[in-house]
């Protein structure tokens, strides 16, 4: 019985090969008091890892009730998520997939068959895809179960407007399959006045279950919601199944419901066809390796080991001892990391990391692409918070993977073992946690957060920081990336003459042109397209340097080869200069993961590694993202490092002037929509010298709204982004610090300017007395983006920080309508 159990709870064989090493791995410590269920669920709970700190115990008591509380509780969560009545009379057979909304997606245990389930309605109706049913390409194949999902929400989103049953029977299964005469063509679908639904058959009928097949006009479906604007083509999927399956049955349909459903064409759609051209020349699927739960759990067993060998007592370490501790040990688990590296072969280490790089950055860009496509579509999900979440996961692991990349590359070791997919994901959740040590240090050091680490009895430590997760700032960069907001509310880019500018100042600087160095990238980034398709999609492309510069001389035929020469040159990554800080000569220990602006040799900006003679590799998403960051850099004022080059700094310099400008008026025009009364660059000082007014500078926007004897005043600032926490802390010392020249000083000293002269503002400004009502002055601090510490303050401050593109709809909730926005919150 507990092995039938085991079989039913499993989702892999590999599952029962890694539990079979758990029992083998924990025979001699784990209780004799158990069966193998019981055995099984501490496997699960343990996440395959069941000593997972520094002691090692002799007798381990597992609880020889778990086998049965935890069958108990996936027994109980399975009928809790799964559909009322199952396609068959053999519910164990189908496993359950978690959806975001009310549909119930159901998985066959020993058939390549799927379901889409809508339970809300009457009878439960499952429309079923049969994978092996036919041999369609992926596209229709695809398309096919889009359909099936379609038609199964159309259903459970007007369960509501059918209170009684449609049918007799409490199940209906209908087996879709393509009408192989009407296939979409590559162009996309057609219009037709054929029948949607075809070749109605019964399968199998009784009185609680009617099971039938039926072909689908694949062509039509791919029409009908080609960038659909409504929920027409839905409401019609809805209609054809109820209309068929009662002419197949011989039973009379009311017209009344067939009307009803017509009714709902107007929806806001819920499922849209788009195509999208490729931009970038990767597989269609990426599939990067992840680290699991035991591999953290067995990385974070390594790092007790180090806690427990530096001799480090059990308890609290907060603030400088915590720094101190966790630099100690930083340092140990480095060394294991490294030697770890090294026991793998270099070449095939470092081209596993190009391409597992380039499928995570493929895998980010197609989910951020889906989600501003869903725009255009109702969802069961909250965009936002999923595309924070995802970003969030694609910095730390691609941050995990260049750590693991760069290391390779300069300080690898040929001959090794070829790594396989277990070590990759031992290796990543190792590096996972010596960043965590890097990050918790630099932290602690700047005085980001008030923090330390957590030792217990077995040395597993726990880093931890007194604030708490700042999901609205969050949120508001997943906002930023779905560009959500008014859209006339952005700041101009980088305009033609600017860049002939840079383009002048990089050829004079580097002997190439900043165009150049981005038609190179374009390039790499399609290079399937550039051969001509004679070589296939792939996550990572190899070629002769020779070949390379022949090939882009000849997409680039205006470009002297020379200039193409030198900007592949400067695109190599030059491994003994990984670890080498701009301005300095000394070799660092490590990758210096904490430094951004000062590594001029990183991948994420060099994507081509140099192998063998005369050989480089690259991945075309690494080619294509390192194009997106020469390009937002300097688009945005900054170069993406110091590379020391006076003229391409004052070049950018001057961007970043043109932006900050143009943020001022783009304030200016939204106000405008707000406020009778404005101004704007107003510096009263030098406007009414004969005042004696004390010089406090310029204030961006002021406002004033009389009825409410309320102030705006606003101070635009575009700041460059920090990519490293000491770059965060420099920034936020230039905003919150004490000292006379930090731009909240300033802008306290402006808030008190106004307070003491309010009164004779408006008269020199000619504006109309307020309302007898105490004066309110809204502090406005604007930006093209907003930074975690602008969220959670490191003091009180009367300032609102708000992104440009949110100002809009402050405005209007400060004038009685729209949404509340997020304020600041102070961290004690």
């Amino acid at each position: 019985m507990d092995l039938v159990s085991i079989v039913e709870s499993v989702q892999r064989v590999q599952d029962l090969e890694d539990y079979f090493a758990f029992v083998d791995a924990n025979e001699e410590a784990a209780s004799p008091f158990v069966g193998h269920m019981d055995q099984f669920a501490a496997y699960r709970h343990s996440h395959g890892v069941l000593i997972g700190g520094a002691i090692r115990p002799t007798m381990i008591m597992l609880d020889p009730h778990g086998g049965s509380n935890y069958r108990f509780e996936a027994l109980r969560e399975f009928w809790a998520s799964g559909s009322s009545r199952f396609p068959d009379d053999k519910p164990m057979t189908w496993s359950v997939e978690p959806t975001e909304g009310t549909l119930v997606k159901l998985i066959s245990r020993n058939r390549p068959q799927l379901s889409w389930c809508a339970d809300r309605i009457a009878p439960t109706l499952h429309f079923m895809l049969d994978v092996e049913a036919q041999d369609l390409e992926l596209p229709n194949g695809r398309l096919l179960e889009l359909f099936i999902h379609c038609v199964a929400d159309a259903w459970n989103e007007r369960a509501e407007l059918f209170s009684a049953g449609l049918l007799t029977q409490q199940r209906i299964v209908t087996h879709c399959r393509a009408n192989l005469s009407r296939l979409p063509a590559e162009s996309g679908g057609e219009l037709s006045t054929a029948p949607l639904l075809t070749a109605w058959t019964i399968r199998e009928t009784n009185a609680e279950s009617l099971v039938v097949e039926v072909e689908v006009d694949l062509s039509q479906v791919a029409f009908g919601l080609k960038d659909a604007l409504d929920a027409r083509f839905e409401a019609f999927c809805a209609g054809e199944w109820l209309r068929g399956a009662y002419t197949l049955i011989n039973a009379p349909l009311d017209k009344q419901v067939l009307r009803v459903l017509a009714a709902t064409a107007d929806r806001a759609p819920r499922f849209t066809l788009s195509h999208k051209e490729r931009t970038v020349d990767v597989p269609d699927h990426p599939d990067p390796m992840s680290a699991d739960l035991k591999h953290f759990k067995l990385a974070r067993r390594d790092l007790a080991i180090e806690f427990q060998a530096e001799g480090v007592e059990p308890g609290r370490y907060e603030l400088k001892p915590a720094k101190v501790l966790i630099n100690s040990i930083r340092n140990r688990y480095r060394s294991l990391i490294h030697d770890h590296i090294r026991t793998f072969d270099q070449q095939a280490l470092i081209q596993l990391g190009v391409e597992q790089f380039d499928q995570l950055v493929a895998d980010y860009d197609r989910e951020s692409m889906q989600l501003r496509m869903s725009l255009s579509h109702e969802v069961d999900f909250d965009r936002i918070r999923r595309q924070a979440k995802a970003h969030k996961e694609f910095v730390r692991t691609t941050r995990n993977v260049r750590y693991l990349l760069e290391f390779s590359y300069c300080r690898g070791v040929s001959g090794g073992r070829t790594p396989a997919a277990a070590d990759w994901r031992a290796l990543l959740a190792q590096v996972d946690w010596l960043l965590v040590l890097y990050e918790a240090s630099d932290t602690l050091h700047n005085e980001l957060e008030v923090g330390g680490v957590d030792v217990d009895n077995e040395f597993i430590s726990k880093v931890f920081y007194e604030g708490d997760d700042d999901q609205a700032y969050q949120q508001e960069a997943a906002n930023e990336i779905l560009e959500q907001g008014n859209a006339e509310d952005h700041v101009a880019a980088m305009d033609a003459k600017q860049r002939e500018r840079l383009d002048v100042a990089f050829v004079n600087s580097v002997g190439f042109s900043l165009s150049t160095l981005l038609s190179v990238l374009a390039v790499l980034g399609c290079w399937v397209s550039a051969n001509q398709g004679t070589v296939p999609l792939a996550w990572s492309y190899e070629a002769p340097k020779a070949g390379m510069l022949a090939m882009l001389s000849a997409h680039l035929p205006d470009v002297p080869p020379a200039e193409v020469g030198a900007a592949v040159d400067f695109l190599t990554l030059e491994a003994d200069q990984v670890c080498r800080l701009a301005g300095s000569d000394r070799e660092e220990a490590d990758v210096p993961v904490w430094e951004h602006r000062k590594r001029v040799h990183r991948y994420a900006i060099r994507p081509l590694l140099g192998i063998g003679k005369d050989r480089l590799l690259w991945g075309a998403a690494a080619a294509h993202r390192a194009f997106r960051i020469w390009s937002g850099t300097f688009s945005d004022g900054y170069p993406p490092a110091d590379f020391g080059h006076r003229v391409i700094e004052e070049v950018a310099a001057s961007i970043k002037k043109h932006i900050e400008d143009d943020l001022e008026l783009r304030a200016v025009e939204v106000f405008a929509r707000h406020f009778t009364y404005f101004e704007h660059g107003i510096d009263f000082h030098r406007r009414f010298p004969r005042e004696g007014f004390d010089d406090v500078g310029d204030f961006d926007v002021l406002a004033y709204r009389p009825e409410d004897n309320q102030w705006f005043m606003v101070e635009c600032k575009y700041n460059k982004p920090p990519f490293c926490i000491k770059d965060a802390r420099r920034l936020r010392d230039e905003i919150f610090g004490k000292a006379s020249k930090s731009q909240l000083v300033k802008t306290a000293r402006r808030r008190a300017f106004l307070e003491a002269h309010a009164a004779r503002l408006l008269q020199l400004l000619n504006w109309p007395a307020g309302a007898a009502v105490e004066i309110q002055i809204e502090d406005l601090y604007v930006c093209p983006r907003i930074f975690q510490f602008m969220r959670r303050t490191p003091r009180p401050v009367s300032t609102k920080f708000v992104r440009l593109g949110k100002l809009d709809t402050l405005l209007a909730s400060k004038g009685g309508g729209g949404a509340e926005p997020i304020e600041s919150r102070h961290i004690s």
